[in-house]
């Protein structure tokens, strides 16, 4: 049992990321109903494709990624192609969280957002670079306090929550919540390693990956309830911000300060991920990769990539939905009689990249 807890809270720490912070504000934008359709039917989805890579995980030898998984299944030009678009959406995750943390750092002192953002990058490029084993434990502890802290908040703020400012929404968008809520409910490059991380209980991976994500859905509906029911209409794309001006007092301090070390462990986690990949998988030098790791996502924050809403997004539909449709690719090849399925999701992941880039245009 313990073993199986550690697992989903691996894979729970994995999707309860940078998300989170959109979805009341899209709740907003695209009515709370919407929200919780787009919950349950990509939850369904996100269930469904995280169990075809836990088949395809447990059917491998260990020790080996998606990349490899397509190298095995599709071909060496797909593990190459796998491989290139593994580095651009780490690239993205990266900038999602630099354009987060910075704001959060920024309200937090009351610094320049420039300021913020270079001290947030630099701090966490000096970790990246010698590199640190304790953060994954930071982060999962950070996590659970500030859940903690949010259920602080429903208890003693409760009479400020009111039901109606969940239906606020004027003109509802209704494909919006689509790349945002893909986003929040994928963890599937982390299954492999869960599969790993469960040697002698391998069985207890399909079951952990169900439980995780249901878990998310849960998390996900409960802060939106939250943060809408108490701001209303005041809720803005900067979640904790309209959080911390409308309970006012130190909780918006308690709150930033959370964010910065959720959103912090998580860019050094995810940068010290992209670095092996450059060190282990391309067989290039420490200062080369380390380079190639953290210098990209600054440059497009500087270029002017420093939406939140729209780099989540288009991770969300276009990323995502791309390594959703090489899943599926790979599924059909392991187990060619379950077409239907696979093509039906298939068509979903391309309608949203389809959607995302006609958006952006």
């Amino acid at each position: 049992m313990k073993k199986f807890f550690l697992a989903v809270s691996i894979l729970l720490g994995t999707m309860v990321g940078a998300g989170i912070f959109s979805l009341p504000y899209v709740a907003l934008k695209s009515g709370f109903l919407t929200v919780l359709f787009y919950l349950l039917v990509l939850g369904i989805v996100a269930i469904i494709n995280h169990l075809f890579l836990a088949d395809i995980s447990l059917k491998t030898k260990d020790f080996i990624r998606l990349p490899s998984f397509a190298g095995i299944y599709l071909g060496k030009k797909a593990e190459k192609l796998t491989l290139a678009f593994y580095i651009f959406s780490f690239y993205g995750v990266l900038l999602v969280y630099l354009i987060l943390g910075g704001k959060f750092l920024s309200f937090l002192f009351g610094w320049p957002l420039i300021f913020s953002v270079l001290i947030y990058f630099f701090l966490g490029s000096i970790l990246i670079y010698f590199g640190i084993k304790a953060v994954d434990r930071i982060e999962f502890y950070s996590l659970i306090i500030f859940f903690g802290v949010l259920l602080a908040i429903f208890v003693f703020k409760f009479p400020l929550i009111k039901i109606g400012n969940l239906f606020l929404s004027g003109k509802p968008n209704f494909f919006l919540p689509y790349g945002p809520v893909l986003f929040s409910l994928w963890g599937a490059t982390l299954i492999p390693e869960v599969e790993e991380f469960l040697r002698g209980r391998k069985n207890l991976l399909k079951k952990s990956v169900v439980f995780s994500i249901l878990l998310a859905i849960l998390i996900y509906t409960f802060f939106i309830i939250l943060v809408l029911g108490i701001c209303g209409i005041k809720t803005s794309s900067s979640t904790l911000s309209s959080l911390s001006s409308s309970l006012g007092g130190n909780w918006g301090y308690l709150l930033f300060s959370l964010g910065v070390i959720s959103t912090f462990t998580s860019f050094i986690t995810l940068g010290l991920t992209s670095k092996k990949i450059f060190l282990y998988d391309l067989k290039m030098k420490k200062s080369i990769s380390f380079f190639l790791t953290i210098l990209p996502p600054l440059i497009l924050y500087f270029l002017g990539l420093n939406n939140f809403l729209g780099v989540l997004s288009f991770l969300g539909a276009v990323f995502i939905g791309g390594e959703g449709i090489l899943i599926n690719l790979i599924y059909q090849k392991v187990y060619p009689r379950r077409k239907i399925l696979t093509y039906s999701l298939i068509l979903v992941f391309i309608l949203g990249i389809i959607y995302e880039i006609v958006r952006i245009i």
